[in-house]
């Protein structure tokens, strides 16, 4: 009985085969809660990828985990006991594993249309040291008489005596307007 060598060459192909292929089948290891390691880490990554939420991907099998692991077991139709066993990672890894339904995107709200600020009156203590200026800048020596703010709040008044020297004194009284701080008109006596 003489072989050829083409038959022992295709018999010995055909055996390498069948053995890559026996041996190639991955072994999954069990994970559950409190393990730490790559495989774990392995295992949060995919999960979160399928939109099942295991908390923070860092490679401890936590409590989020567990139930990460709990819910695709449930949309996959497996016993649901939290932990990753084999058959629940071959499922996992595989093509056929139902992904969790993926969250809704978070509307943005149309923001609403603002008014514009008003600009914020100034105070009559502001306007009467506004109005203390212009009239100091003008006149020398300044004393604050009177102060005072129209009906309409817009305009403050102020009524100030000055002096230049020892006989020249006067009196003036300043409109200030209360947005912008410019002094809008002045009237003075000398006497």
């Amino acid at each position: 009985m003489r072989i050829s060598i083409r038959l022992l060459a295709a018999l010995l192909a055909v055996m390498t085969c069948i053995s890559c292929i026996a041996f190639s089948e991955t072994t999954y290891t069990q994970l559950s809660e409190g393990m730490q390691g790559d495989d774990v880490l392995k295992l949060q990554n995919k999960l979160a990828s399928m939109y099942y939420n295991p908390g923070k991907a860092n490679g401890t099998y936590t409590e989020q985990t567990k139930w990460a692991v709990a819910s695709f077991q449930k949309l996959n139709g497996l016993e649901v006991t939290g932990v990753a066993d084999p058959h629940t990672l071959e499922v996992l890894y595989s093509a056929s594993a139902v992904a969790a339904p993926s969250p809704a995107p978070t509307p943005v709200p149309t923001p609403k249309p603002t008014k514009k600020p008003e600009p914020s009156l100034l105070s009559a203590s502001d306007c009467k040291y506004i109005a203390e200026g212009y009239v100091y800048s003008r006149y020398g020596f300044v004393s604050i008489i009177m102060e005072d703010v129209d009906t309409d709040n817009k305009y403050a008044y102020v009524a100030i005596t000055y002096s230049t020297g020892a006989w020249s004194y006067g009196a003036v009284v300043v409109v200030v307007d209360r947005k912008t701080g410019s002094v809008v008109s002045t009237r003075s006596a000398h006497t």
